[in-house]
């Protein structure tokens, strides 16, 4: 079994110290280490969990909880299903009833409530099936192991936690009411939109909008701008209900109120002929699961593909300082895409959509005791735009959400794993913290502010260029959020996170990575100056994670050995998009390559997967085949965030005077050209051998 690295030890000993007493940890301590997992009024993973660690006693060691993190990390299936075991079987008997197993499932939805504000109806049907896989009463651990892996391709978390078909099948008959009480909720809650939209109009005869109304299950935001008072949590307003409703925001509206009135009444109708329907929707005391792949099928779905042997090498884990943070950072995005209706967006925009925000409170009951440290704000910007921009790539919102939010997470922990966090945390040069999903699709980073506000800025002019340019190799950016983190009611932390489509999401291995910016300068003698990561050119870099650089790739003479055609088509994008990052004034953007080597002995690997004809430069398993057909290229341009500022012209200034005049910060103009100049000699025209 793999081993922490001596960098990780050290990290998890300094966080077990912090939180230790004598070199022993009691619960109350975990819990104030498990953030939103140990809320008091939510402790039924933290209870499970310290339960396992432990081995059932009231305290454990930092030997015991280095054991726990070796396991759900890098455990084999049969290690990962005792921990499974162990944390259904609460009472240590050596074996699981139904009531157990029943329990369990349950606790977990009323928790997923919990911490989400859903409203998600205990399926007991559902629960019915999945332990009838096990076909005895009494189940001990030989048995539980054998059905370990099937009941896990049995469970889609996403489904079990977000489906509304399978709620209403499976709801009994004493449950309807309750379904049809949240439905006269909303139509109460539209109802008074209506009436407030009509007020406005008859009071002002025209259009005054200066706030910013987001109904939703745990949002409001009261000002366009964020102001101090505004970031205080503890400003609570009643909402006109707590469950999920459709979301509007009115803010520099454009479209005249009766109109939004009408579009609101149009709603209000599909609600009243989905309440009419429901008593021939709900069927008492009846499931059916949802269709899923076969297993063979999903391995060979890109979504599904095995995850790459070279991965991060930081891990986040229960304790982590960046745990409590990616939990409710998806949390926050599970709450945001839920309130999207995606039928209400046209493919045109509107000029107000651009500057829409949407605030919601994650944490929104809270006691007079309250510890504000625990408190999360998560802020969704333009979310109708960049819902259209996924669409111009083929992106659902389902299934956005379904790669970016909570719901494996916190379902695999049930199975003894952590496959959401492990080893997918990492530490940048500039501070920033990259997190990917568990299917490796999406790359969720911090940027500094100054980043998310230029992104604000050109969002109007990237969603044109994506637009009408569907080949481009910029980064797609799939949204833009704030997080803020609570010290105290009037002390907080902001971080600000794009959600960025990862360029080797394919899940085949990398066997060589460069990043490029095109920075040579000739020394005297004849000597290259430029980026450079490995110091040796014949000595191999071993973690093939490290992107190598501008010198590397000209020593070791690697090149893009595409068809003609590709080749055209790849230079004339470059150039365009060089053109576009260059007329918003970005620089310091690099080009980021991927090189997969093809193994001729196991060719059933390739060709089986999903491929995306619509984009030529992700035309062979989300990449492009090389003319000999042995290697498999990904490309893209990252990092184009960068704007030339007059903080950006003094250093050129002074650097170009004094070190040299070919240096990596230069205006805009002259760093594509540069650019675009180094990739098309070096990378795509080099001449086969």
């Amino acid at each position: 079994m793999k081993q922490f690295s001596q960098k990780e030890l050290e990290s998890i000993q300094k966080r077990f110290s912090a939180m230790s007493n004598n070199g022993q940890v009691n619960y109350k301590q975990f819990q104030n280490t498990m953030g939103i997992l140990g809320l008091d009024h939510a402790t039924f993973l933290l209870d499970r969990i310290f339960n396992v660690i432990s081995e059932g006693k009231k305290v454990f060691t930092l030997n015991q909880y280095i054991n726990y993190l070796q396991l759900v990390m890098f455990g084999n299936e049969q290690q990962k299903a005792q921990l499974s075991f162990a944390f259904i079987d609460l009472q240590r008997k050596g074996y699981i009833e139904y009531k157990e197993f029943q329990q369990m499932l349950l606790d977990l939805t009323m928790f997923w409530n919990q911490i989400t504000g859903s409203r998600v109806t205990p399926r007991q049907s559902y629960i019915g099936n999945l332990w009838d896989q096990f076909e005895c009463e009494r189940l001990d651990f030989p048995q539980f192991y054998q059905k370990y892996q099937i009941i896990q391709e049995s469970i889609d978390w996403y489904e079990y936690f977000n489906e509304t078909e399978i709620l209403l099948q499976s709801c009994p008959q004493a449950n309807k009411a309750f379904i049809l009480q949240n439905m006269i909720d909303q139509l109460q809650n539209e109802i008074r939109n209506c009436v407030n939209l009509l007020s406005d109009y008859e009071r002002n005869k025209k259009q005054i909008i200066d706030e910013s109304f987001v109904y939703g299950p745990c949002n409001f935001s009261t000002s366009q701008i964020a102001k101090n008072g505004d970031d205080d949590p503890s400003f609570e307003i009643s909402f006109l209900s707590n469950i999920q409703t459709n979301s509007f925001s009115l803010t520099n509206s454009s479209d005249h109120p009766l109109d939004q009135v009408l579009n609101r009444l149009e709603y209000l109708q599909q609600m009243i002929e989905q309440a009419i329907n429901l008593p021939q929707v709900v069927q008492p005391y009846y499931f059916k699961s949802p269709a899923r792949l076969s297993t063979q099928r999903k391995k060979n779905t890109i979504m599904n593909m095995p995850k790459r042997k070279a991965k991060q090498k930081l891990s986040v884990y229960f304790g982590h300082e960046n745990w409590n943070l990616i939990l409710n950072l998806m949390i926050g995005m599970k709450q945001a895409l839920s309130n999207i209706q995606p039928e209400f967006y046209g493919k045109n925009a509107l000029q107000h959509e651009f500057a829409e925000r949407y605030v919601y409170d994650i944490l929104q009951n809270r006691c007079s005791n309250f510890d504000f440290r625990k408190a999360y704000q998560f802020k969704d910007y333009a979310p109708s735009i960049f819902l259209r921009i996924r669409r111009q790539f083929q992106i659902s919102n389902k299934d956005f959400q379904r790669s970016v939010g909570p719901e494996n997470l916190i379902g695999n922990l049930v199975f003894g794993k952590l496959d959401s966090l492990t080893e997918l945390g990492s530490t940048g040069r500039s501070g920033s913290f990259f997190y990917y999903t568990q299917d490796c699709q999406y790359m969720i980073k911090t940027i500094s502010e100054n980043e998310a506000r230029l992104l604000r800025k050109i969002l109007a002019r990237y969603y044109k260029y994506v637009q009408t340019h569907p080949y481009t190799l910029l980064s797609r950016i799939f949204g833009l959020h704030q997080l803020k983190i609570f010290k105290s009611k009037t002390e907080f932390t902001k971080i600000y996170l794009v959600t960025i489509v990862n360029i080797f999401r394919s899940g085949l291995d990398i066997d060589v990575r460069y990043d490029i910016k095109g920075i040579i300068a000739i020394r005297l003698k004849g000597s290259l100056y430029g980026r450079q990561t490995s110091t040796n050119p014949n000595e191999k870099v071993q973690d093939n994670t490290i992107a190598l650089k501008d010198l590397d790739l000209l020593q070791k003479k690697d090149y893009l050995n595409l068809e003609p055609q590709d080749q055209q088509l790849l230079l004339k994008t470059i150039v365009e998009d060089c053109s576009f990052l260059k007329d918003n004034d970005i620089i310091d953007y690099s080009l980021l390559v991927g090189f997969h080597k093809r193994d001729i002995n196991r060719s059933s690997l390739y060709g089986q997967q999903v491929q995306n004809n619509s984009h030529p430069f992700e035309s062979f398993e989300g990449g492009i085949l090389s003319m000999d057909k042995q290697w498999i290229y990904f490309i893209g341009i990252i990092d184009i965030l960068t704007l030339f500022n007059t903080k950006k012209y003094l250093e050129y200034g002074f650097k170009s005077t004094l070190v040299s005049n070919d240096i990596s910060c230069v205006p805009p103009a002259r760093y594509a050209e540069r650019f675009a100049n180094f990739i098309a000699t070096n990378l795509i025209l080099q001449k086969s051998k």
